[in-house]
């Protein structure tokens, strides 16, 4: 009789990279991607990414693009003194969605759709937060994306399978993200997945190639990746 097989849970099974933010006293973690204008987003967008929260006192963005009191053009961070998260683009206003919980010390999977007046946040396959009634459009922005800062404010854990779509993902696409990490490539604009493993280096596998710089004492959660997603 073979022995019976082992079933892992998908975050085990599928979670192949990462990058840890370690936040210390004159310790400066981050990954800068230079602009280009193909990163921003005009109207309907949706933005992917995993989370593994170690210190939640530690405010920081986990990912954003452009910085206040410039244009945001999307942002997702742990911004206050409590474990909260936060989804922010600007044109003349800032919207502001949620605050609710981001687990700490495991991963939790995220996306944050915009799609006409509506913008939801959603965490491990369940809505959190929503709101109906956004109004404008985000505005371009020329700051580069970056990834465990905001500011002077540094991140405390660790990031993975970040995506960022310029067009709202269906219930259909989101569903398959959260049950089976199933790749979208409509309207994808960026993609990491953080399996290099090793270097200074982070490469983006979506159309535009983009290569990120990690700055600062950041290091690989995986040294060797099981898999290295192909585009």
């Amino acid at each position: 009789m073979s022995a019976p097989s082992r079933v892992l849970g998908a975050a085990r099974a599928l979670r192949t990279g990462g990058l840890l933010f370690q936040y210390a006293s004159n310790v400066y973690d981050y990954v800068s991607i230079p602009h280009d204008p193909n990163q921003n987003v005009a109207g309907d967008f949706t933005l992917v990414l995993w989370v593994f929260l170690k210190h939640p006192l530690q405010p920081a963005s986990f990912i954003h693009k452009g910085t206040w009191p410039a244009i945001i053009n999307y942002f997702f961070a742990n911004q206050t003194y409590t474990t909260n998260h936060y989804f922010v683009f600007s044109d003349t206003n800032s919207y502001l969605i949620g605050s609710g919980s981001i687990p700490l010390n495991r991963w939790s999977r995220w996306i944050c759709i915009k799609r006409g007046n509506f913008m939801g946040v959603y965490r491990d396959g369940s809505l959190i937060q929503g709101r109906d009634d956004i109004s404008g459009s985000p505005q371009p922005s020329t700051e580069p994306i970056e990834l465990g800062k905001y500011g002077a404010s540094y991140a405390s854990c660790m990031i993975d399978k970040v995506r960022l779509y310029n067009r709202a993902l269906s219930e259909e696409e989101r569903d398959g993200i959260f049950s089976r990490d199933a790749l979208v490539r409509e309207g994808l604009i960026l993609c990491l997945e953080f399996t290099e493993g090793e270097g200074t280096g982070v490469q983006d596998l979506g159309p535009h190639r983009y290569t990120g710089t990690i700055y600062g004492r950041a290091s690989w959660a995986v040294k060797r990746a099981s898999r290295t997603l192909q585009l």
